[in-house]
């Protein structure tokens, strides 16, 4: 990874002088350089919540004795479909949780899912944007084919290859399917019911839902009521 610029802001004591080094920087480098923030522990928080306001991409941290060294992009990259969703490399599946913080937003959690190299997205950041991709689509979409529903939906940007945004395709391309086919009188609200629930059930990494399994689930459970918790 080459570095644009250094930062070092290991003296400062609030946000402004914090910020500012680092603007100045930014403002001198191209778009998607790299540059280099130094600052004292206690600044962590207080970084990745500014790199995220500003809409930098915050592409590595590395923790010392009594500093970090953030390794901030100008803009933020290109979200990676496959593999790890920041450097594109393989990821590491653990079979006990560890402790793990969220690249983009900072959040700290159990996870067993990591990059080698450190990098951690929480499910937040993860499906950022899936959700209201699926679910626009699926309201205008007019096909009957759930695999062709399905296949559409899965070449959005937001979608990625692996993870439980695809149990949200699963779903809402069986429920769109039958809303199309006119069946049993499913409206525009049961797919989203179908969608609501499954975001609440799936977890990346975790649940291992089968899309089919799933997409038949909520259609007894979203249309028919069938199903309640609890039950097999």
């Amino acid at each position: 990874m080459k570095i644009a610029k250094v930062v070092d802001a290991k003296e400062a004591c609030c946000i402004d002088t914090l910020s500012r080094p680092i603007e100045e920087a930014m403002a001198s480098v191209e778009s998607s350089a790299v540059v280099e923030v130094l600052v004292r522990s206690s600044f962590e928080k207080m970084v990745q919540r500014f790199a995220e306001d500003k809409g930098y991409t915050v592409l590595e941290q590395i923790k010392g004795e009594d500093e970090i060294h953030f390794r901030i992009q100008k803009t933020e990259a290109e979200r990676k479909k496959e593999n790890c969703m920041v450097c594109g490399g393989p990821l590491e599946y653990l079979t006990e949780s560890v402790s793990v913080t969220c690249i983009y937003c900072g959040k700290e959690e159990r996870g067993y899912i990591r990059c080698p190299l450190g990098h951690y997205v929480c499910e937040v950041c993860h499906g950022k944007g899936a959700y209201e991709a699926v679910k626009d689509f699926s309201l205008s979409a007019r096909d009957t084919d759930p695999l062709a529903l399905a296949s559409l939906m899965m070449t959005h940007p937001n979608i990625p290859m692996l993870g439980c945004e695809n149990a949200l395709v699963a779903a809402a391309a069986f429920m769109t399917s039958l809303r199309n086919r006119k069946y049993e009188g499913i409206e525009d609200k049961h797919i989203i019911e179908a969608m609501e629930r499954t975001q609440r059930q799936s977890i990346s990494a975790y649940c291992g839902l089968n899309g089919r399994v799933w997409g038949s689930y909520c259609y007894r459970s979203g249309v028919q009521r069938s199903v309640r918790c609890g039950m097999p």
